[in-house]
């Protein structure tokens, strides 16, 4: 544990620094190591290749015209899992969260776009208790679970409304509801989380491949067993549905590979160590775990990767832009089979001249890298 929390450190630090590490670009890593944990429980993560299921299909009863209605309903049903954190990328609700927040003191001037691009614990927050309260509303309406939380299209609907509701609302009031108690706490703390009934929680508490969150997690997993222990199961608590953070350590890629000085110089967040935040929905009556992440499904290509558990040295030289994805495209790029877009990738990479075949490596992380997606 002791290599895990000095990388936190750095994390917390936010200082620049060349990446040591092997890291990822799914959530399987995070359902792998959940199902070694909770090995009967169904474990749900935002995939980015989700695929629609033929059940979902609203079918027009043969019309050929389908209504207004239901062609936005199909679009939902199409739609890619979505990414609450989007709303604070741009536009109205965005300068509006801004003007809120400065006119209340809430944030300083010089740090409001940062925390804007990176407010990813308040809205991991919001997105695991819209999930919470979804489940709690059709156990109390009595729906069926074939048409709630076992509907194999429940996760990303449950994203893309969570979604649709932050922007439904003017950004001030977003901001007021969603951004206020997380900028008034003292010390940020996993305490910020409702459910979190550890006194004076740590972040090596919650933290993604530390064995306390292991203990955490299975403790968390016993909630419904234990109000049944007590004879006491109450229908209108929703206590046996359990909303808990996970801290995710990630490497922020730069789009170049940066020389000592440059690390030095640098003020803005790129090439460092960063602490991301996921939220746990556990309905521990079905043993059911859903994670809530407010990116949605981690992209390849994008400036952020979690970093691989167990921790594993990097295989090759420390680095600020050569990522895991941009490895595996080049890979594929240069293996004869391998069509579309990755192959492109992978032809700029293999035309490196011969008398810059030293760089190669640099060339790739580069070319690959190139615009990359901006996560929080």
């Amino acid at each position: 544990m002791e290599v895990l929390e000095n990388i936190l450190t750095s994390a917390l630090e936010r200082k620049p620094t060349r990446l040591s590490f092997e890291t990822t670009y799914s959530h399987e890593n995070i359902k792998d190591w959940l199902k070694v944990i909770l090995p009967a429980w169904d474990i749900r993560i935002p995939d980015v290749d989700a695929k629609i299921t033929s059940s979902s299909v609203i079918r027009a009863n043969g019309a050929e015209v389908l209504s207004k209605a239901i062609t936005v309903q199909l679009e939902d049903m199409f739609s890619p899992i979505a990414a609450v954190s989007e709303w604070t990328t741009s536009g109205k609700c965005r300068d509006e969260a801004k003007k809120y927040l400065l006119k209340n003191g809430l944030c300083a001037r010089d740090k409001i776009d940062d925390f804007l691009e990176g407010a990813c614990e308040p809205l991991a927050y919001y997105l695991s208790n819209y999930i919470k309260k979804d489940i709690y509303s059709d156990y109390r309406n009595k729906v069926d679970d074939d048409q709630g939380i076992l509907h194999p299209d429940y996760l990303r609907r449950m994203y893309q409304q969570a979604k649709k509701r932050l922007e439904f609302f003017p950004g001030h009031h977003t901001a007021g509801w969603h951004f206020e108690t997380y900028l008034q706490q003292n010390v940020k703390s996993p305490n910020f989380w409702e459910d979190v009934t550890l006194a004076e929680a740590k972040f090596q508490d919650f933290l993604f491949g530390h064995a306390l969150a292991k203990d955490r997690i299975l403790d968390e997993a016993e909630a419904y067993n234990r109000i049944l222990e007590k004879g006491k199961f109450d229908a209108w608590d929703d206590q046996w549905i359990r909303c808990i953070p996970l801290y995710v350590l990630n490497y922020l890629f730069d789009n170049d590979e940066l020389t000592n000085d440059e690390l030095k110089q640098t003020t803005e967040e790129t090439a460092q160590y960063s602490l991301h935040v996921v939220g746990l929905v556990m309905d521990t009556s079905k043993n059911i775990l859903i994670v809530a992440d407010p990116n949605g499904a981690l992209q390849g290509g994008s400036n952020m990767e979690f970093l691989s558990i167990p921790i594993t040295p990097l295989d090759g030289e420390p680095t600020t832009s050569l990522s895991s994805y941009d490895r595996h495209v080049r890979i594929r790029g240069l293996n004869s089979t391998t069509t579309g877009h990755d192959m492109d990738v992978g032809k700029k990479c293999a035309k490196s001249s011969s008398a810059a075949e030293q760089n190669d490596e640099d060339t790739c992380a580069t070319e690959t890298a190139t615009k990359r997606v901006k996560r929080n």
